[in-house]
């Protein structure tokens, strides 16, 4: 039996940004799933929470990864995409740079490009 062809150099780097964007967008939902864990159990978080009412979008640059976040009184609500009106936008270069920044748990070397209307 033959073996198996390797794959092309490109294919390598097409896995590795598939693997980002898969880190990215889990890293979001976990944030959207711990922002509503504090929501629901830490009596800190729900009274900050009763001064607010904003919208919050985490993306990509392109938009091509999005995720949105409603922050209202005793609650978090969050979804996939982008969101048309947000008070505030969380934009990432890329997913690579996202997922590695975020992964790492280390303050951001470049701020993100922060948009408050």
């Amino acid at each position: 039996m033959p073996p198996a062809p390797r794959l092309a150099t490109h294919s390598h780097a097409w896995l590795a940004r598939r693997k980002h964007h898969l880190a990215f967008r889990l890293i979001l939902l976990f944030v959207a799933l711990r922002l509503r864990w504090l929501a629901w159990r830490d009596p800190a978080f729900r009274k900050e929470l009763q001064r607010r009412n904003i919208m919050m979008v985490w993306r990509t640059h392109d938009g091509r990864i999005a995720r949105w976040f409603h922050f209202s009184p005793n609650r978090v609500r969050s979804g996939s995409g982008l969101r048309e009106r947000c008070h505030i936008s969380v934009s990432f270069k890329d997913a690579d740079y996202g997922s590695t920044t975020r992964n790492r748990g280390q303050v951001l070397p470049r701020a993100p490009s922060i948009l408050v209307d």
